[in-house]
Parts: C-alpha cells; structure tokens; sequence
C-alpha cells in the first residue's frame, strides 16, 4: 500500500564531478637535455602574448632549424599565421642564419 504525505529523500550520490575550464588552445614545448659541453640551441619562447581570441609568440631557435609543437585544441577552429598546422601539431620553420634566430607565430581562434 503506498505511503501517503510522505516524500522520499533522494538517494546519496555515488559519483561526483569536477570541471575545470581549459584553455582554447594548449601548446606543449619540446624539454630535454642538450649533450654535455654543446651550445645552446633548444627552442625558446622570448615572449608570449595571450588575448581572449589569440596568442602571439616570439621563439628563438637555431637558424633553418624546424619544430614541431604538440597542442590540444577544445572547442575552436585555431589558424596559424608563422606556422602550419599538420597532424595535431604546429609545424615551425626558423628562417636560416647562423646561431640563433628568431620567428613569430600568431595563433588565432
């Protein structure tokens, strides 16, 4: 027989969330050690400019030198103006010469 004037308490949740909002566009940097007693020659980012709808990047890397950067990209359609983007990864050419040299890359969503 139903219970009348009764209402039943929800059940106890078993699982819980938690969201954390991601950035557009995540940019990975190849790390690791260069050989004892050689020069400097990894990438490097020399400035970083971040907006709502871009990023502007200055790196440094040896001359004629090519990277390529891994990225995460959530919910926008990014486009890459001082490099391409291939394979899920931003593809980027430095500009010959000797030692370091260095290039911009836009990216914009």
């Amino acid at each position: 027989m139903p219970t009348v004037g009764r209402i039943a308490a929800p059940a106890a949740a078993t699982e819980h969330a938690l969201e954390f909002p991601l950035a557009p566009v995540e940019l990975g940097l190849p790390h690791g050690l260069p050989p004892a007693g050689s020069r400097t020659g990894q990438l490097a980012v020399v400035r970083e400019t971040a907006s709502t709808r871009g990023l502007s990047l200055e790196l440094e890397a040896r001359g004629g030198s090519v990277h390529e950067l891994p990225w995460r990209v959530h919910g926008v359609t990014p486009q890459a103006a001082g490099g391409e983007i291939a394979n899920g990864k931003l593809r980027v050419r430095f500009p010959a010469g000797e030692g370091m040299t260095r290039t911009t890359v836009k990216i914009a969503w």
